[in-house]
This record gives C-alpha cells, sequence and structure tokens, in this order.
C-alpha cells in the first residue's frame, strides 16, 4: 500500500487533507510503497483535498472509493 491508502485507513479526513508523508523520519513521494515495519508519518492541510492523480497509486479499494467521490 501507499502513504494515501494508510491516510484514509487512518480517517477519511486524514486522506482527504493529506499533502505528503514521512516513512521512517524522511520525507517520501505519496506513490512509495510501505513496507512491514515501516513508520509512517501522514502530513496534512486543512486546506488541501485528494487529487484525480492519486487513482494511479492507491491499491485499497477504500481508498479509491473515498477518491472518486470528492473527485464526483
Amino acid at each position: 500500500a501507499t502513504p494515501i491508502d494508510f491516510a484514509f485507513a487512518i480517517h477519511s479526513q486524514v486522506g482527504d487533507k493529506c499533502t505528503g508523508a514521512k516513512i521512517n523520519g524522511r520525507i517520501v513521494a505519496l506513490r512509495t510503497e510501505i513496507e512491514n515495519g515501516d513508520v509512517v508519518e501522514i502530513l496534512t492541510n486543512p486546506n488541501s483535498h485528494p487529487s484525480r492523480d492519486w487513482l494511479n497509486h492507491v491499491v485499497t479499494s477504500r481508498a479509491r472509493n473515498r477518491i472518486r467521490h470528492w473527485i464526483s
């Protein structure tokens, strides 16, 4: 899964406001794969919202459905 999937798994509002992610203390691209044992921190911004491009990177149906809901 990706940090976007992880953000939506925490809570839909976290996913909706996601702007970036840190994995093991390092800033990474939102399309980066999360490995078992990784420590993930989701960066948020209250003025942010999901991007249509995220559909190309998410793996889980929950994240995909939530992004589609926001776009439509």
